[in-house]
């Protein structure tokens, strides 16, 4: 069969290849042939790699890569495995650290430009760090706002990995390092499909998302819906006032628009680096996410920011602290200050004039006949907002 040829070469390269140049292997290998005798060409590779969607993936750069499970069995027994370890240390910061490990070593070997240094020669010294990796003057991701461009590794987000493994034995570390070093993150071993579905597994079930973002990771399920709804067009934009780690817009990225403008905020800094590392496992290239309180910003800024879409997954187990500020500002729906509220009237604020929002709400907004409730209901009926 023609996908087992074309399975055979790319595993015999090693890594991703073009269709011209598997065509090219199949037909001088005599691998395959077609009922008339004639050479295959590219086209005839791109045919058949696109009825195989579960074998093959076209990478950033139009070759053909495979799709590898057994990479991802891999991957799993890894993260036990250093789970242990990193626990034992720092139990509090050891899924943020397993993660942002992981992380390094998928973007160093699948897009070299982004990392500044190489993981795989490193030796650890007696000060914990590589010396590639620290910065003289530490500027800490705590203590300022991260604004994360696409491919870039900044400043801060360097200073923030430095911390990181500051909580960790010397040893303990190079020897994490060391099996790390023996695992392939190459695309080749693992599509960006396959990787960024297993990354965006690990952070939705780190101890951190669980138990400080309380019901902001949200299901494969319910982010699959809001792809389905989302129609969004070239061209536009798109806003996610809380965006946690992103796990929202992972099958939204997978739609191939182009020129999609996505930014997102949230308040909480390392919930900011894991959305980022998510983003970029899964080979979303232009976003815009910045450490900032979307409230005071809405409060305190002379001009709203308006977007094409907002879509979010509010954080509604967080309640908001009343204050002069908000309760002059947020009043759309009657001076009630509940916090689902305050979130949908901060949404819909943010749309343009044929803007369109996909928002989780808890049953509370569609079903509960408070006062409250009943007057967003009727402002979203009667605006057409639904």
């Amino acid at each position: 069969k023609l996908h087992d040829a074309i399975e055979f070469v790319i595993k015999s390269a090693g890594e991703p290849l073009s269709a011209k140049k598997i065509a090219e292997l199949i037909n001088e290998e005599h691998l395959y042939r077609r009922e008339d005798n004639s050479p295959l060409q590219s086209n005839h590779i791109y045919a058949r790699v696109n009825n195989y969607p579960h074998l093959f993936e076209i990478t950033p750069d139009h070759r053909v890569a495979l799709l590898s499970k057994n990479s991802i069995n891999d991957y799993n027994r890894l993260v036990f495995q250093l789970q242990d370890r990193l626990r034992v240390q720092d139990p509090r910061n050891a899924d943020v650290i397993l993660a942002t490990l992981i992380f390094l070593f998928r973007a160093q070997s699948v897009f070299p430009e982004y990392i500044p240094f190489n993981l795989n020669d490193y030796k650890y010294t007696a000060g914990g760090f590589p010396k590639s990796l620290d910065l003289s003057s530490h500027t800490y991701f705590y203590s300022k706002n991260l604004r994360t461009t696409g491919f870039t590794l900044e400043r801060e987000e360097i200073s923030f990995i430095n911390k990181l493994l500051s909580h960790l034995r010397t040893d303990s570390l190079s020897s994490i390092i060391e099996i790390l070093q023996r695992h392939d993150f190459s695309l080749s071993a693992c599509s960006h499909i396959d990787f960024g579905n297993f990354f965006n597994g690990l952070l939705n079930n780190t101890t951190y998302i669980k138990g400080n973002l309380g019901d902001f990771a949200t299901p494969m399920s319910v982010s699959n819906l809001i792809s389905d709804l989302a129609s969004i067009q070239s061209g536009e934009s798109v806003f996610d006032p809380f965006a946690g780690n992103a796990s929202l817009f992972i099958k939204l990225s997978r739609k191939n628009l182009k020129h999609v403008q996505i930014y997102l905020n949230d308040i909480d800094p390392v919930g900011v680096w894991l959305g980022k590392m998510n983003l970029v496992m899964n080979n979303v290239k232009e976003f815009t996410y910045e450490n900032r309180n979307s409230f005071t910003e809405l409060v305190r800024s002379t001009s709203i920011r308006k977007y094409n879409w907002v879509v979010t997954h509010p954080p509604f187990s967080t309640r908001l602290e009343q204050n002069s500020e908000l309760n002059e500002c947020f009043n759309l729906f009657g001076q009630s200050f509940k916090s689902e509220l305050v979130y949908l009237e901060l949404c819909i604020r943010h749309l343009d004039e044929k803007g369109k929002a996909i928002i989780v709400v808890p049953e509370s907004v569609l079903f509960i006949e408070d006062k409250a409730n009943v007057n967003a209901r009727k402002y979203l009926i009667e605006n057409n907002f639904l």
